[in-house]
């Protein structure tokens, strides 16, 4: 059995990298991000194809999609096929935006690696493919 102590330290320092959270720029609001990056990887899509990616009503997306598209990074488009359905897009500054965050955030890591070192980094990838492994095989708690 593991000591307590242990345990304790264990969580304390996994819920730490949470603050390096804290260092990556934020500009948008909550949701925002993952809808801009949903419409990057699928193209376009409606509402509620991107309500059922993320898990939240349509109304939750109708608020996030808003925003984005008062700041002009997505815009609305009736659906060729079928004008009763509305398609979302990003646009040029939306495409943009994902691409310059998505740099932004690799940026972080490579610092925290380079640091690291490679056998340290290799050590901690070994460990944390190890951990998946074990949370996998954890029955689900009741």
């Amino acid at each position: 059995m593991v000591e307590r102590a242990t345990i304790e330290q264990f969580i304390h320092s996994i819920g730490s990298f949470g603050r390096y959270r804290d260092r990556m720029p934020l500009r948008l609001a909550q949701g925002e991000p993952f809808v801009l990056n949903y419409l990057y990887c699928h193209g376009s899509a409606q509402p509620s194809q991107i309500s059922v990616a993320m898990q939240v009503s349509t109304a939750r997306i109708t608020t996030i999609l808003n925003g984005l598209e008062k700041r002009e990074m997505v815009v609305r488009r009736p659906d060729e096929t079928d004008r009763r359905k509305i398609n979302v897009c990003l646009t040029e500054q939306g495409r943009a935006y994902v691409v310059r965050d998505r740099e932004e955030m690799l940026e972080v890591p490579s610092e925290i690696l380079t640091q690291l070192g490679p056998e340290d980094t290799a050590e901690m990838l070994r460990l944390l493919d190890r951990l998946t492994e074990i949370c996998d095989r954890l029955p689900p708690r009741k």
